[in-house]
Parts: C-alpha cells; sequence; structure tokens
C-alpha cells in the first residue's frame, strides 16, 4: 500500500491518497483516500476503482469540503488513462472521468484553477502532459510538452497569467538521454512560454514538487544515478536560477514534496542513508 499525496481540508483536518492492494482472485490496486482529522486520527477510508489497477496520485481539497484525485487507471482502459475522481467529504462519489491520448496516461499533479476548474499534469506518449478540465472534469483543453524519450510533470500551480509545471526533461544536447529537472511556464491556454533546466548535463535529475517562495518557487526532487541525493532549487518568477543544494549521505535519499513551514520550507521523502536500515521516511528542514 502507498500514500502519495495529501491536502488540508479548508474545514480542519486533511485528505490523503494513494494505492492499496486488494488480494481478490486476481490480486490489484485500487485509489485509496481516507479524511483525518487535524490530530491524525481517521474519519473514514475508501477505495475507488475496477478489477485492475488504478492509483490515486495527487489530490486537491475545495471549498464545499469534497476532493478531486488525480491518477491513472487500467480498469476503465485498454492501456493506462488518466483518472479524475470527485468525492464528497462524507468519501461518497460525485463523478469519474477518463482522459486518453496514448497507451500509457498518467497524471501526477492536480491544481483548482480560478474559474473553479482544474489543471492537471503527468505524462502522455512520452511528453510533459497539461489537462484542463471544468468543475465537472469536462475537458477544455490539453497539450503535449517535450520532444525526449521519457519527458513527464510531476506538479503544477496557477499563476497570474498561467500555470507552472515542474518535472522530467529528456531533451538535453550533450547527453541526449540524461534526465534534467525542468520548469514549465505556459500562458493560460497552454502555451509553452519557455521551459528552464536545472542540475547538470552529465548527471540525472528530476523535480517532483513545488512551494511558493517569497522570490518565487522552491522545487525539489532527485539527483544522481546510483545513489541519489535530494536536490533543492530556488527560482525566481521568471525561471531564473538562484540557489541550489544538495542533501543526503553514502546511499540515495529523494524529495517528493515541499511545504512552507515558519520561516523555512519542510522537504518530505526516502532515505537509505540513514535510519533503521533500507528505506526510511525522511523530513528535512531547510532555512531560507
Amino acid at each position: 500500500d502507498y500514500g502519495y499525496a495529501i491536502d488540508r481540508r479548508p474545514g480542519g483536518g486533511y485528505f490523503i491518497t494513494g494505492a492499496i492492494t486488494v488480494f481478490d482472485s486476481v490480486p490489484h490496486q485500487d485509489v485509496f483516500v481516507a479524511r483525518l482529522t487535524s490530530s491524525g486520527d481517521t474519519v473514514w477510508t475508501r477505495r475507488y476503482g475496477g478489477a485492475r489497477n488504478d492509483v490515486g496520485c495527487s489530490i486537491v481539497t475545495l471549498d464545499d469540503g469534497s476532493a478531486v484525485i488525480a491518477g491513472y487507471t487500467e480498469s476503465f482502459s485498454d492501456g493506462k488513462d488518466i483518472y479524475l475522481l470527485k468525492v464528497k467529504s462524507c468519501g461518497d462519489t460525485v463523478w469519474t472521468r477518463t482522459y486518453n491520448e496514448s497507451d500509457e496516461d498518467k497524471a501526477y499533479g492536480i491544481a483548482t484553477t480560478p474559474d473553479g476548474g482544474f489543471i492537471v499534469t503527468g505524462k502522455s506518449d512520452g511528453d510533459i502532459y497539461l489537462l484542463r478540465v471544468d468543475g465537472s472534469g469536462g475537458r477544455i483543453w490539453s497539450q503535449h510538452y517535450g520532444g525526449g524519450w521519457s519527458d513527464e510533470g510531476r506538479d503544477v500551480v496557477s499563476t497570474q497569467d498561467g500555470y507552472l509545471v515542474v518535472g522530467k526533461d529528456t531533451r538535453g544536447e550533450l547527453w541526449p538521454t540524461t534526465k534534467r529537472l525542468c520548469l514549465l511556464k505556459t500562458d493560460g491556454s497552454g502555451n509553452s512560454s519557455w521551459l528552464n533546466l536545472y542540475g547538470s548535463d552529465y548527471t540525472d535529475s528530476k523535480g517532483y514538487a513545488m512551494a511558493k517562495s517569497e522570490e518565487g518557487y522552491i522545487l525539489v526532487g532527485r539527483y544522481g544515478q546510483s545513489n541519489e541525493n535530494i536536490i533543492v532549487v530556488e527560482v525566481g518568477e521568471d525561471g531564473g536560477e538562484l540557489w541550489d543544494e544538495y542533501y543526503g549521505g553514502e546511499g540515495g535519499e529523494r524529495g517528493h514534496d515541499v511545504a512552507k513551514a515558519g520561516d523555512g520550507y519542510l522537504v518530505v521523502g526516502y532515505t537509505t542513508s540513514y535510519g533503521s536500515g533500507g528505506a526510511d521516511v525522511y523530513l528535512l528542514k531547510i532555512e531560507p
């Protein structure tokens, strides 16, 4: 079983989503959603899906206490399709939607838009994928960005004039197979404004999440091949790099999410360098 995302409810408490293994005649994964109190006690847990693998990768809560989950489905698809699911505060399903662009489409991030709709990012046909839907999940537009062999968007935010997507790009000129942490800026219609790369041309890196900072945004992810480190980059509003730092030991670390915490930031991920052995949850506090 896996937990992939958490979001605070406006009335207090939290929603979390991920995947839970179901041991039917054919074992598979269902989307897992739980509602928690502010102290972490369970209010309810639910699973959603069909007879094949269905996974919740990101979740956003709404003002009325409901939530929309983004992920992917095999149960309601011939391959893998993007899967959106809206649930009430009690866990009952309001609507579900699937979106197909290629044999393998996945959503990794979702955010609200000012008009009450949603912006979704992920991957489709080896490209970063951006999907704009209305408040009922109806498709407004979708865009592909890339040209590499394995590009993907992992997190998305709405800005005053469009959207920002953090993820992975594989179009390095020096080493075409090197993966690079990237930040993509689009206008409100999804037209690309710029795409910036961070890290090294010679070492793999990948972005997983971002948070607003005073100067712009904090990006977090992983850096390295066999022994990965957490990479943290602050960028300005124009995507220009302000600073970067790397955290880790002799094993491997990844940063999967970041949040503002007082005068600094909290990064959560996992470590194999520290802890009790194997992979352990890793929480890192960094100062500006």
